[in-house]
């Protein structure tokens, strides 16, 4: 028979749920935000590699450099305007989702390290 102090208890419980915490947050956050992160980063660098975003940053740089703030803006509309409608919406939609998803990864990551060690002494201290 194997006699357990409350200290070595608690600390087992700790890295069992530690564990637990970690799994969890592996398969509901981290693999699906990181495989629509991936997919959709590839659907923007593709749709975004048929437009000449040398040219377009080379004119906005100007367009800063000189302080035209009203031609920015008119440059802008004109870009978008002038962007195939197919284009706009995946590159749209692609930013979309990696932000969404990266908004929920960023969140989720920063609530498992920082609310996990408190939930873990809360719930155990008990014991």
């Amino acid at each position: 028979m194997i006699n357990w102090t409350e200290q070595e208890l608690i600390a087992l419980k700790n890295r069992l749920m530690g564990r637990v915490y970690w799994a969890w947050f592996l398969k509901r956050v981290f693999i699906p935000a990181g495989l629509v992160l991936a997919v959709s980063g590839f659907i923007l660098v593709k749709e975004l590699s048929s437009v000449h975003l040398g040219i377009i940053a080379g004119n906005t740089l100007g367009q800063l450099a000189k302080l035209e703030f009203l031609g920015l803006a008119n440059y802008f509309w004109v870009a978008l305007r002038e962007t195939e409608f197919d284009s706009f919406l995946i590159m749209v939609s692609a930013a979309l989702l990696a932000a969404f998803f990266g908004r929920r990864l960023i969140r989720e990551t920063l609530n498992f390290w920082t609310s996990r060690s408190s939930v873990l002494s809360a719930r155990y201290s008990k014991f």
